[in-house]
């Protein structure tokens, strides 16, 4: 759907586990994608079941300190 004009996607930043998100969201119906690494942190990619798809990421600040002292 996010590649139709006019599509929507919604993404949002977790404070927990990208697992716990990714069992919760089956649950309630959602198609989950695998957990993938990103520059960064983690994201995680689902959609509901009218289509609409979700990507949640979790960020990884270590790769902000680390990045910023180079």
């Amino acid at each position: 759907m996010r590649d139709e004009p006019g599509g929507i996607e919604l993404s949002f930043e977790a404070s927990e586990p990208l697992e716990k998100i990714s069992e919760r969201l089956t649950a309630a119906g959602f198609a989950t994608e695998p957990i993938v690494d990103e520059a960064f942190g983690r994201s995680l990619g689902a959609t509901d079941p009218d289509g609409v798809r979700v990507q949640v990421n979790e960020h990884d600040r270590e790769l902000y300190i680390s990045g910023a002292a180079g």
